[in-house]
């Protein structure tokens, strides 16, 4: 089975949907295309950040991480990638994250210092393929 192609530059998010499923063509077609409006309000280190919190966990149990992630960091909304790479193992595991998460996410806050994370307005310049 072949990957479904990425949305077009000028696709809206429900125009993209409707080309590529069947199913969501249809429930587009019966119910409207609704209001789907990408988020845009973090950088791109922070969305892979969240990303790797919910995999394999319900929204509530992420969520409920992603808090006390955060609460670990005082007077931050979100910790920067420097305070992530500098945290020790321990400290992101009294968080609720596995080894593999932490790994993943340090690799994240390194890839973000270095520039291969590419901040908002960069990853906006960028084509699909190369984001």
């Amino acid at each position: 089975m072949g990957k479904a192609p990425g949305p077009r530059t000028t696709d809206s998010p429900h125009r993209h949907l409707a080309r590529v499923d069947p199913a969501m063509r249809r429930l587009i077609r019966r119910v409207g295309p609704g209001a789907v409006v990408p988020q845009r309000r973090h950088a791109p280190w922070e969305t892979l950040v969240r990303a790797i919190a919910h995999q394999q966990l319900n929204g509530r149990a992420a969520q409920t991480i992603l808090d006390r992630f955060i609460a670990l960091f005082p007077g931050q909304r979100f910790p920067e990638p420097g305070d992530i790479r500098r945290a020790s193992t321990a400290k992101l595991r009294r968080a609720g994250f596995s080894r593999a998460k932490i790994r993943a996410i340090k690799g994240i806050a390194r890839g973000a210092e270095a520039g291969v994370v590419p901040t908002r307005r960069a990853a906006a310049r960028m084509s699909d393929e190369d984001l």
